[in-house]
């Protein structure tokens, strides 16, 4: 029987380095959601059939690398600039998520957005749930224009601390 086994998809090189310490703070949660597959299914189901160009499946207790396609093939960090920027977001918005903020023109953008306009004002909370549940790029533009003007070397001293020495974000 499988257990703690999380499946991602995306680039290998940044996850190998990464998950351990990354994804222990949901660990707890990602346990109870392990268990209760298994008592409603009898077993973990299979993982889906994999389509992305990399993927990368560890034991987020062990490292064990469970499945690897192209584990460390250098390609683009889609999403997971959103997620080093919501962190970093987070750490600077601790103890003031109820503070209001207004979202600029300049804040709008293609692509994934949790449906923001220019003038609407939200709560940093709000900003953060943009960021991770519709994986919108409005918010994380707000995000990063709250963090300062060191966003992109904070995101890369994070990857840094999280030991993902083969990353480096540009703009």
């Amino acid at each position: 029987m499988v257990r703690n086994v999380i499946w991602v998809n995306g680039p290998g090189s940044l996850l190998r380095s990464a998950l351990r310490k990354f994804i222990r703070a949901g660990e707890p949660w990602v346990l109870r959601f392990t268990h209760a597959i298994e008592r409603r299914f009898g077993r973990v189901p299979a993982p889906p059939t994999v389509t992305a160009r990399a993927v990368c499946a560890v034991d987020i207790v062990t490292g064990a690398q469970m499945l690897a396609k192209n584990a460390w093939l250098t390609t683009s960090p889609a999403s997971l600039t959103k997620l080093a920027t919501a962190i970093l977001f987070a750490r600077a918005s601790e103890g003031r998520w109820h503070e209001q903020v207004e979202v600029r023109a300049q804040d709008l953008c293609s692509g994934s957005t949790m449906g923001l306009a220019a003038g609407d004002v939200i709560t940093r909370q709000d900003v953060l749930y943009g960021m991770i549940l519709p994986s919108g790029n409005d918010a994380a533009m707000v995000a990063a224009r709250l963090v300062g003007p060191h966003w992109l070397d904070g995101i890369n001293a994070l990857a840094a601390e999280l030991g993902m020495a083969r990353t480096r974000f540009l703009t």
